[in-house]
């Protein structure tokens, strides 16, 4: 698809300051990056600061780096070659697996005890056979994207890389300059998949589990108002679970879920619609809160229950497609909400 081009004549007065808040969720990660793409081409959009958990976090700190490296085209590079290269690096490791996931699709086999079989084995051993505590091949491929010296001494956008700490039972943010390898992998160490991480003695979970993402970070630290949350889930209500895999899914869901709807809870204002500007604590600036999400489940798009870990490049492509067009949609239809107002129903959707 065409990017549009950026105007020379663009006046400043034009241009919004922005704070992104990514939202992670394994293989889907893809649709956030498909937005950052589309968001990173529009010349009246700047992003003040970036809250990642997971593989928003991953796709924080790409698109970070190549920014430092070559402005928006490096950081749409960045984005594109890290993709290409965790598709290809998974698929020569889980090739077998994503077959017999195939056959079940094909045979309709979703409600089959033996599908079920499948999935436990895919969360429960099958990881622990692809180095569950060195995480490859995700530490290799990040190590290979990004330049940590040159994103840690960047000072634009500020960063917010989000983990849990399991032994405190508390979010810890990386900041520059301690974002590393440890730090993504910190961020994106779901407990099924992998050991946990162990950085200067502490030990790190998957950043979900305390905010996915956390926007507390962009509202008290950043000055730009308005806050975009790029989710990996769909606008609306969905369909109750039916089987054992979907259960497993949603209770994943809610629990990560959880501590962003508080946050948002948090801020939102206690009446009126969503329209109303968020208040925040005593001498902050009004802050406003956007959203990029699907409008249908990202999980239909490769086999319920097992999106979350499809890496095949024709997949990761269709969830980059989607994300380029949700946040064209948005822009179209929000853009002139910058600055002046929240674009997104919070009582309806996070109540």
């Amino acid at each position: 698809m065409n990017a549009p081009q950026k105007k020379s004549w663009l006046g400043r007065r034009q241009v919004r300051r922005i704070n992104l808040a990514l939202q992670g969720g394994g293989g889907l990660g893809a649709f956030v990056w498909g937005a950052l793409d589309r968001l990173a081409v529009d010349p009246r959009i700047e992003i003040e600061g970036i809250s990642g958990t997971s593989a928003g976090a991953i796709n924080a700190a790409l698109f970070a780096d190549g920014l430092a490296a070559d402005g928006t085209d490096g950081a749409r590079r960045s984005l594109d070659a890290f993709w290409r290269q965790i598709s290809v690096a998974c698929d020569a490791r889980r090739r077998p697996w994503f077959s017999i996931r195939r056959q079940l699709r094909e045979r309709r086999l979703e409600l089959s005890s033996l599908n079920v079989f499948h999935d436990v084995m895919h969360r429960l051993m099958v990881p622990y056979e692809f180095d569950a505590k060195t995480m490859e091949p995700l530490r290799s491929t990040i190590a290979e994207s990004i330049d940590f010296t040159r994103l840690n001494t960047s000072a634009d956008p500020k960063l917010f890389i989000n983990a849990t700490d399991i032994n405190e039972v508390r979010m810890r943010v990386f900041t520059r300059p301690e974002i590393t390898v440890d730090a993504l992998c910190a961020s994106s160490c779901l407990p099924f998949l992998f050991y946990p991480v162990e950085i200067d003695g502490a030990r790190y979970w998957d950043g979900g589990f305390m905010g996915n993402p956390s926007i507390s970070q962009l509202v008290h630290g950043c000055k730009s108002p308005d806050i975009l949350l790029i989710q990996t889930e769909p606008q609306g209500r969905r369909a109750t679970p039916k089987t054992a895999a979907g259960l497993i899914e949603r209770m994943s869901e809610i629990s990560f879920n959880a501590n962003l709807a508080r946050e948002i809870e948090a801020i939102a204002p206690q009446e009126g619609s969503g329209a109303e500007p968020l208040k925040r604590r005593r001498r902050s600036p009004k802050t406003y809160l956007h959203r990029i999400a699907p409008v249908s489940d990202l999980e239909a798009e490769g086999g319920r229950g097992y999106s979350k870990f499809n890496a095949e490049w024709s997949y990761m492509q269709r969830l980059k497609e989607l994300g380029h067009e949700a946040a064209e949609r948005w822009l179209e239809e929000n853009f002139d909400n910058l600055g002046q107002a929240t674009s997104v129903d919070l009582q309806d959707r996070f109540d």
